[in-house]
């Protein structure tokens, strides 16, 4: 509970400041890598501030039984807003300090409740109850990529795994609904994939898991008609503080998006629901228009 109280008032100065520098001693990627993008995106569009934070209460941690490095905790708290939100604490050796890798949003319902020995330890997800999983927590990600990647070739597909909601079969909606609120024109164009981070997996009660892992989103956007070209103004409003202005024939965003889910055991008619996420841009690429000549 030490360690998630100083990482709150670290985080709360750093967020203040845009510290770049300071959420470096506090942050690992994955998390690390959306946080000190928004940042940037932030500062170069003049801010210097996050603006409010919300406030934070009813804080809980789930630690396990741990012999050797790494360890790891997981915590929740929640906020004021009415939301939770999911922390991943790391501590790769004895010479470094605790570090958040992983952070999760919870939108609705309760924080998920882990198993815990006599002592308050939390259990581990030994062979055998990864086993009797519906899937592996492994396999959650690709499954999920799969299932996005349906989506925007068409339509609504339906799933045997996941169910229906704003993270699953209608994502790719909210993802676009994200960018054309932006003001964004232009054709878009998604790649899916899970994103090379460790996933993180704890029994839950009645045989559930609570699995935390990565996506990565690749958007193309390509204009519509016209002269084919780009436009991002001097006050970088329409592609956000990423993208110097300029012209270009295409922009691509590359984002990360951090998830948890509940998934059932595999006895049961249950789904998998995806319960939470963080995302951001962590980076930007473009291209010049058709007809410009590139020079070095």
């Amino acid at each position: 509970m030490r360690v998630l109280r100083r990482f709150e008032r670290a985080n709360a100065r750093n967020n203040d400041s845009l510290g770049i520098e300071g959420q470096g001693a506090i942050e690992s990627p994955p998390v690390q890598l959306i946080d000190d993008a928004a940042f940037r995106e932030i500062r170069n569009r003049g801010g210097t501030s996050l603006g409010d934070q919300s406030a934070i209460s009813r804080r809980r941690v789930y630690v396990p039984r741990q012999t050797q490095y790494p360890l790891q905790f997981l915590a929740s708290e929640r906020v004021s807003d009415g939301s939770a939100q999911l922390l991943v604490f790391t501590r790769p050796t004895e010479a470094e300090g605790w570090k958040v890798s992983t952070a999760v949003s919870l939108a609705t319902g309760p924080v998920p409740e882990l198993v815990r020995d006599h002592d308050g330890y939390t259990a581990p997800l030994d062979a055998d109850r990864a086993a009797a999983l519906k899937v592996p927590p492994d396999a959650v990600a690709p499954a999920l990529a799969d299932l996005w990647t349906r989506s925007e070739e068409g339509g609504t597909p339906s799933s045997e795994l996941f169910e229906p909601g704003l993270l699953t079969d209608r994502a790719v909606s909210s993802l676009v609904g994200e960018l054309a609120a932006s003001g964004i024109g232009g054709d878009v164009l998604f790649r899916f994939e899970p994103a090379p981070f460790p996933v993180v997996a704890s029994p839950m009660t009645r045989g559930r898991a609570l699995v935390l892992f990565a996506l990565s989103v690749h958007e193309t956007i390509r204009p519509t008609g016209g002269n084919g070209v780009l436009v991002q103004p001097r006050s970088r409003e329409v592609f956000g503080g990423l993208v110097i202005p300029g012209r270009y024939g295409t922009v691509r965003f590359d984002r990360l998006m951090l998830l948890a889910a509940v998934v059932p055991p595999g006895a049961t008619k249950a789904r998998i629901r995806v319960i939470g996420v963080y995302s951001g841009i962590v980076g930007a690429e473009t291209t010049p228009p058709p007809g410009d000549v590139v020079t070095s």
